[in-house]
């Protein structure tokens, strides 16, 4: 088809190809944005957990690592496929498929780790909104509303994620804006 006002009509809720190019443009700009800012969140934690230094339990990495499977099969199975499948696909086995999940579960478990002394630091509190705030995120990435992911979940859980990204955020402004000036000693006086 042409690329002119009726075609723009016809495939979407905008009257001229100029509002739908606009509408397009501005939807890339946003999307892009947002992963800027993922890209940019995602360096600033890896960084942080590199510089800091602490010792893993294995049988937290082993409980990391069932977790990390458990939400592979969901999502493969959102797709119409078995985790078992998809190993078989992959020509592995499912020790080798934990295996490379490894390093994954070492840095979730040391990013909570690092947020929670930062919660403790900090004496971070949450409220209704930093709740709603993060029921609302979170909802996002299940293709639910807020209102169905604050059902969904207990009331804990989501205060503590609500909790956990604050503090996140303390980490992201701290990247910003740099670390904090050293105070100078205080010259002596003179006598």
């Amino acid at each position: 088809p042409d690329m002119d006002d009726e075609f723009a009509k016809d495939v979407s809720e905008f009257e001229t190809l100029d509002e739908l190019k606009a509408h397009l443009s501005k939807q890339c700009r946003e999307d892009k944005e947002i992963d800027a800012q993922k890209e940019f969140e995602r360096a600033v934690m890896d960084q942080l957990i590199k510089d800091t230094e602490i010792d893993v339990p294995e049988a937290m990495i082993e409980y990391e690592r069932d977790r990390l499977v458990e939400n592979y099969d969901g999502q493969l199975m959102s797709n119409g496929m078995s985790l078992n499948q998809y190993i078989k696909m992959m020509g592995t086995t499912m020790e080798e498929f934990k295996e490379t999940l490894r390093d994954e579960a070492i840095r979730v478990i040391k990013n909570e780790l690092i947020l929670e002394a930062i919660i403790r630091q900090e004496s971070i509190e949450v409220n209704e909104e930093d709740i709603d705030k993060y029921a609302e995120k979170t909802g996002k990435l299940y293709g639910m509303t807020a209102e169905e992911m604050k059902s969904a979940l207990p009331a804990d859980s989501l205060e503590a994620g609500a909790r956990m990204d604050k503090a996140a955020q303390v980490v992201y402004d701290a990247a910003v804006r740099g670390p904090a000036p050293k105070k100078e000693a205080a010259p002596e006086e003179a006598e």
